[in-house]
């Protein structure tokens, strides 16, 4: 499902042009089962349910649509994934119910002391698989990030799924420069960050207050101010993030004890690219995206990333970065990942300019 199909890109979804010629907005896509043992059969036939408008109620769209489908004697699947979020809150109503007030107060503090824009909290459920932050405390310091919440409130993300599932899987702080890189094969809210514009964030996994004075586990998830848009700019709120969750007594890191004299042992070093996402699990390990970023690949790889060939991005290369991620359907970032691949170290448009300026000189020199 996605609230806008205009989110995809043309290499996720071919009928891109035609989708928006067509002022299709919001779809979603439901396979269907003969039987009810979905997981081990083939699905015969998939449904698609297009609409001409924005719809942020995914959740109660597909209770609708699965209803039906039942109602006919087939079935569907991830029926715990995405429902409505009186469906979602019941998966986690019992920590839900045993939460302080306090938790919210906590947030509303963050928010109003770091400038964040959105601050919002993720439970698992009983199994400790899927987490649901539909009941859970949150806080938004920018009413724009409404549409979020409540996209939130009406899906499940797996342990390891985006930087909220990465965060609970692997405990410290999972930091993304910008969000708008990945895919919503990915996370399921990617898109969600494109129609609003959101870029920083980051994700930990914390401890939240009960009401008998014991603590349950969460994922709090923290989108950075939208003028803070280089790694750069967010290293300092990254900072301000763990010295607060360090210094809060209602909201604290989890396995933080012991390591208050010590910032990095739960702060990525640097940024995650989240376009380097795996669908299946989360984001790559730290060690794994130093080696990326530090060694070229070679240009003879035989298959091209992101289905981008070396003769698809020569002809990009008069272009500012940017332009040319765009016209690629790509993130500026996933751009220079691609460009490494081939053995590119820079972006060649300056010095394929200053050649270019070269050799007119050189002609207009002939031509006299």
């Amino acid at each position: 499902w996605t609230p806008s199909v205009c989110c995809y890109r043309p290499m996720e979804y071919p009928r891109l042009q035609c989708a928006i010629e067509c002022q299709v907005n919001s779809t979603l896509v439901v396979p269907l089962f003969i039987s009810n043992s979905v997981s081990e059969e083939i699905p015969f036939a998939v449904m698609e349910i297009v609409m001409d408008r924005q719809t942020m109620l995914p959740g109660t769209l597909f209770e609708t649509v699965a209803g039906a489908i039942r109602s006919h004697g087939f079935y569907t699947c991830d029926t715990s994934s995405l429902g409505s979020p009186a469906t979602m809150r019941k998966m986690v109503a019992d920590t839900v119910d045993s939460l302080c007030d306090s938790n919210s107060q906590a947030l509303a503090q963050m928010c109003r002391s770091l400038g964040m824009l959105l601050a919002q909290s993720w439970l698992p459920d009983s199994t400790g698989e899927w987490l649901i932050a539909s009941g859970a405390p949150f806080c938004m310091g920018d009413v724009m990030t409404l549409p979020y919440r409540q996209l939130s409130e009406q899906i499940t993300l797996r342990r390891g799924q985006g930087p909220v599932g990465r965060a609970m899987e692997k405990g410290g702080i999972i930091w993304v420069d910008d969000v708008q890189n990945g895919s919503q094969v990915e996370w399921p809210l990617h898109h969600a960050t494109a129609l609003l514009g959101l870029h920083g964030m980051c994700a930990c996994r914390v401890l939240v207050q009960k009401k008998d004075g014991e603590k349950t586990e969460a994922v709090l998830e923290l989108y950075f101010p939208g003028n803070l848009t280089t790694p750069e700019q967010q290293q300092p709120c990254v900072d301000a993030i763990w010295n607060h969750l360090h210094g809060s007594s209602t909201l604290s890191m989890y396995g933080s004890a012991g390591d208050s004299e010590n910032p990095g042992a739960g702060v990525q070093p640097i940024p995650t690219d989240i376009s380097a996402f795996d669908p299946l699990g989360g984001l790559p390990d730290v060690d794994a995206l130093k080696h990326d970023h530090g060694v070229t690949a070679g240009a003879g790889d035989a298959k091209p990333p992101w289905g981008i060939t070396l003769e698809m991005l020569q002809k990009h290369f008069s272009k500012h970065l940017k332009e040319a991620a765009k016209d690629l359907g790509v993130g500026s970032t996933t751009l220079k990942r691609i460009c490494r691949h081939f053995g590119i170290s820079r972006w060649p448009r300056r010095s394929l300019k200053s050649k270019q300026g070269r050799l007119q000189n050189a002609l207009k020199t002939l031509s006299a």
